[in-house]
């Protein structure tokens, strides 16, 4: 939009994506035969191929120019992504499992929220050679949500051919001792928070 000594400018990008596994795991008859099948491609595996990266991602762009002033400002947002790890995720005391291929599988996978990340910058051409921008990337300090720390949980395990919680409590622990406060095994977005900066564009 053109207004003579002001020009606006809005743009609208969306990303809609899915990745699926299409039909059975195939794998030799000896891998089937002794139950190694789910090594071949596991459950974490298939998480990791089509949950741990967001299926939609938005970005709107505006920019404002006056005179010697524009302004920036981007929207972008990053849809909710699993993690291929599993855990308690309810607090029930135990991680919900399943039988596939015959072996008892964990299927509880913790899931990270939805964010929305706000770029601003404000540009001032001091000549027509010489233009200083101030600004700020991630600007209201957005993370992902936090890593589950230590838990105490009962594993699902196969008995008699049908999922059993009765064996003794294990630890989990998806930070490692506080050494991850955010998930690993994910690609939402960047994890170090707000960038500020001051640049000075020099033409010749």
């Amino acid at each position: 939009l053109n207004l003579g000594a002001i020009v606006i400018k809005s743009d609208l990008a969306t990303t809609f994506s899915q990745t699926r596994q299409v039909g059975a795991i195939q794998g030799s008859p000896t891998l089937v035969a002794n139950g190694q099948i789910n090594r071949y491609f596991s459950e974490m595996s298939r998480v990791y191929l089509e949950e741990a990266i967001p299926r939609v991602k938005g970005n709107l762009t505006n920019s404002f120019t006056y005179k010697k002033f524009d302004f920036f400002l981007r929207n972008v947002y990053f849809g909710q992504v699993t993690d291929p790890n599993t855990a308690d995720v309810n607090g029930d005391g135990r991680v919900e499992g399943a039988i596939i291929n015959g072996q008892p599988v964990e299927i509880e996978h913790p899931s990270w929220g939805a964010k929305i990340i706000t770029d601003l910058s404000v540009g001032f051409k001091i000549t027509g050679a010489a233009k200083v921008v101030i600004g700020a990337n991630n600007i209201f300090d957005i993370y992902p949500d936090a890593n589950l720390g230590t838990q105490t949980a009962i594993r699902p395990r196969l008995v008699s051919g049908a999922i059993d919680y009765t064996a003794a409590p294990s630890t989990i622990d998806l930070s490692n001792a506080n050494q991850f406060a955010y998930s690993r095994n994910t690609s939402q977005f960047g994890q170090n928070g707000r960038f500020l900066f001051a640049r000075l564009s020099l033409s010749f």
